[in-house]
């Protein structure tokens, strides 16, 4: 039985980021509820629908230039073999242009499936949110950051880092009086103990 051929392990090669990069690093550090990983992923597939739009107006420029190129190489001279090797090149730039649009659709799929699954998960009727939800949920997903990151000073540090009390200071009195109670050493192991067991996005489809 012979092995697998550069063909077979170059299709292997997934250039774009992986489900584990996009639900943990991607929605999971940029979001610490719900609402921060919903918003995140609309970014990325708000990023990626410009691009693709982008990817398609690129495609008919490079058929467009590819064609001339063949038309000129059908004569002969030198301008003839010049036209031959830019639409060769032309080529290799389709090709890898179609790559990059599958790799990049493979990816607003799998954003575009987690952004509704988060979507369900937030204490909001159908429609869009409205600015009293929105409010709501902003405020939340600051604070938690926030206590987040006085966690993870104290783990790093032994006490809370400046910059996030400065940023716990700055919300309204009603948003940090819990995390400043919290602050308390005796208190400190239940904070430290909510930002290492924060839970992270459900098991989503391969991507």
């Amino acid at each position: 039985m012979s092995g697998p051929t550069l063909g077979d392990l170059l299709a292997d090669h997934q250039p774009g980021h992986s489900a584990l990069q996009i639900e943990a690093f991607i929605l999971g550090r940029a979001g610490l509820t719900a609402w921060g990983r919903y918003r995140q992923a609309l970014r990325e597939l708000d990023v990626r629908i410009e691009q693709m739009e982008r990817d398609e107006i690129e495609s008919d420029r490079l058929r467009a230039r590819h064609e001339a190129a063949q038309k000129t190489a059908r004569g002969r001279g030198p301008k003839a073999r010049a036209a031959d090797l830019d639409a060769r090149e032309l080529d290799i730039a389709r090709t890898a242009l179609a790559k990059r649009v599958v790799d990049r659709y493979r990816e607003m799929q799998h954003f575009e499936a987690l952004a509704f699954r988060l979507r369900d998960h937030l204490d909001v009727p159908p429609g869009p949110v409205s600015a009293a939800d929105r409010a709501r949920l902003d405020r939340a997903e600051w604070v938690a950051q926030i206590r987040h990151g006085l966690a993870l000073d104290i783990l790093t540090t032994g006490a809370p880092g400046r910059a996030h009390l400065e940023l716990l200071l700055a919300l309204p009195v009603e948003l940090r009086a819990a995390t400043l109670l919290d602050l308390d050493p005796e208190r400190r192991p239940a904070l430290i103990a909510e930002a290492t067991s924060r839970p992270a996005l459900e098991e989503a489809p391969p991507c």
